[in-house]
């Protein structure tokens, strides 16, 4: 009997091993089958030559950590990857095992054999468990980008909730220290609660760390990707100048003799209407893309400004690529001035509607100022948004204020009724 259940064992770890490398990391076991019957020989082996109930007690334990040690070597992966997925496994599965203990115990009745039977029961319902995650795994492959934003959510609560359930149990086992037989003992038993609870503060404040660095590594990523999105149009509308300008050249010649055939005939309303519309066909061209030597301003301004019609638009200055403040900084700043910009001329409906962008660099500082057509009267501290939806609106203000003041610079925003000015300097 006591080789039987050493043999089970055996193969339940194995088993549930290969379920949870699959079903957690999507890992699969190499079907070995010699080390596999050697290590369940040497168990079985090993707690029939058992000569006491502690040495069989001890002997089973074996029929854990040999196939550990025989995944270990089966699963795929380099040497440090199989480590962590057994590694995980195996701690996944001792508490796990540990909780459904609480239950099999109260639930078995079999005195013979009770330790050995329960560990048995409590590794079937860890593969159980396996295969349920497998499961869940499959069904929700297709919104896992959504599950990865639930998780990221709730992983600070998730943190705190355990480093709070961590904490309480040794705070628990302190109060216990007086149960303890000798003062020594008790002391020892206090420095060790005390190293508990600090690497449970100390994980609680990595994690913390790892969220905000995470955060931020997530906006970056974010900037990039609006950056390669505005760089593609921004080329786009680049070839499309470019061939508007050839053909504008290649009909050059033939607008020249229809003028000088309206001179000869002494047409002038009709000359000035034909020079009127080659002057507005070129005015298009102008405006298909701005160049004002800095990349990021090149993209935004393009980006923004292209499609818009009847509206006046004036950009002066010139910006080099090296600027006083990061590049991810500078889109915020300057992609929030000019989106607010825009979105105030379009809601305007008079005609004399306008946007001027005027930039200026010297030695040590950059200086931009976007003025708009509006009425609104503003005064220079106001950064609060006019949309309904305040929760998510006006944050792009705040962002360019405080990224502003982060890198020392100035930041001044006022309307006097016909116009708003903002004005940035670096």
């Amino acid at each position: 009997m006591r080789m039987v259940l050493v043999g089970i064992m055996y193969a339940l770890q194995l088993c549930m091993y290969a379920v949870g490398s699959n079903a957690l990391f999507s890992v699969k076991m190499k079907r070995k089958w010699l080390p596999i019957l050697l290590g369940g020989v040497f168990v079985v082996v090993l707690a029939g030559c058992a000569e006491s109930k502690n040495a069989y007690e001890w002997y089973f334990q074996m029929a854990y950590y040999i196939p550990l040690m025989t995944n270990l070597c089966l699963i795929s992966g380099n040497a440090k990857e199989r480590f962590v997925y057994i590694f995980s496994i195996f701690c996944i599965s001792l508490c796990t095992a540990e909780v459904f203990g609480v239950f099999v115990d109260y639930g078995l009745t079999v005195k013979s054999y009770f330790h050995q039977i329960s560990n048995i029961i409590e590794t079937i319902l860890n593969i159980g468990l396996f295969i349920l995650l497998g499961i869940i795994k499959k069904k929700v492959a297709d919104n896992l980008e959504k599950l990865k934003q639930i998780f990221r959510k709730i992983v600070v609560v998730c943190v705190l909730f355990m480093g709070i359930a961590q904490a309480i149990t040794i705070c628990g086992l302190l109060y216990a220290r007086e149960y303890l037989p000798t003062e020594q003992v008790k002391r020892a038993f206090e420095v060790v609660s005390m190293v508990s609870l600090l690497g449970v503060a100390g994980t609680i404040l990595f994690i913390m760390y790892i969220r905000i660095a995470n955060q931020k590594m997530e906006q970056l990523l974010l900037t990039e990707r609006k950056l390669k999105q505005m760089q593609e149009q921004y080329y786009t509308v680049l070839l499309e100048k470019e061939e508007e300008t050839r053909k504008y050249r290649h009909d050059m010649k033939n607008h020249l003799l229809c003028l000088y055939d309206l001179s000869e005939k002494e047409k002038v309303f009709e000359i000035k209407e034909y020079i009127g519309a080659l002057q507005n066909e070129f005015l298009t061209i102008q405006r298909k893309s701005y160049c004002t030597g800095n990349d990021i301003i090149d993209v935004l301004l393009n980006y923004h400004l292209s499609d818009l019609e009847d509206i006046k638009i004036s950009v002066i200055g010139k910006c080099s690529d090296n600027l006083p403040v990061s590049d991810m900084d500078f889109c915020t700043i300057f992609s929030n001035l000019i989106k607010n910009a825009v979105e105030e001329v379009k809601k305007q409906k008079e005609e004399n509607r306008y946007i001027k962008v005027h930039i200026r660099q010297g030695k040590q500082n950059l200086s931009i100022t976007i003025i708009n057509s509006s009425q609104k009267v503003l005064d220079k501290e106001m950064v609060k948004t006019s949309k309904k939806d305040k929760r998510n609106h006006g944050i792009g203000l705040k962002n360019v204020k405080a990224v502003i003041e982060k890198n020392g610079g100035i930041f001044k925003l006022y309307g006097d009724g016909k116009e708003v000015t903002a004005e940035v300097i670096l």
